[in-house]
């Protein structure tokens, strides 16, 4: 993925993959990387028709059968522009994938979501493993061990059955200033404050996949 985007010979548009607080830790990772490889890039909303550009939609869990702003982003925008999805995890839209030409690269976060991609794509060369870009965020300031135990388990759409504790903290849905993560400062002011919060304990709870990269 690195080698890709420090290869682009153009300007594009960054489209973020809007959503909670763990988006935002995806989105000012992505800001920070497009800064630190000295890109040139615009912002825009998934909504946003475009023609005739270079289009990166950011990293996420959008590419699922839950959500649809990915899907319809592509829908939209598939045919005229040449597309480059950072690492998502990808399941269950078979109709539309098999459908993208040699303009469209794929990156997948996991193992699972590579191997569907891989499976109905026509071009086979165009889908990626690559880590969550998450992983890439500015964590160096975070030095001191802290104390006691965050619980931080998801209580939204995608929770699971497990019994929530009485202090539980669900930062990525407290913690959120712009859904669609296009407000650069707002977005790495959000992603800060979450982990000014985790750096606080020592050990992190969590059932959230951004929970434990950033813990």
């Amino acid at each position: 993925m690195i080698k890709l985007l420090r290869n682009l010979k153009t300007d594009f548009v960054y489209i973020p993959n809007k959503g909670n607080g763990g988006d935002a830790l995806i989105a000012a990772a992505t800001y920070q990387l497009f800064d630190n490889l000295d890109l040139s890039y615009e912002i825009a909303t998934a909504d946003v028709e475009h023609e005739g550009r270079t289009l990166i939609y950011g990293g996420g869990g959008n590419f699922i059968e839950k959500y649809g702003c990915c899907k319809k982003f592509l829908e939209r925008n598939m045919n005229d522009n040449k597309i480059i999805i950072l690492p998502h995890t990808i399941r269950k839209n078979k109709k539309l994938i098999t459908k993208f030409d040699n303009n469209i690269t794929v990156f997948c976060r996991e193992i699972k979501s590579y191997n569907y991609v891989s499976s109905i794509i026509k071009n086979k060369e165009n889908v990626h493993l690559s880590k969550d870009v998450a992983f890439y965020l500015d964590v160096s300031k975070y030095k001191d061990k802290g104390k006691g135990v965050l619980n931080y388990f998801r209580n939204d759409i995608e929770k699971t059955d497990i019994e929530l504790p009485v202090d539980n903290i669900d930062l990525s849905v407290e913690i959120v200033y712009d859904k669609s993560m296009s407000d650069k400062k707002a977005t790495i002011k959000n992603a800060y404050d979450i982990l000014d919060v985790m750096s606080k304990y020592e050990v992190i709870n969590t059932n959230r996949l951004h929970g434990g990269i950033a813990g």
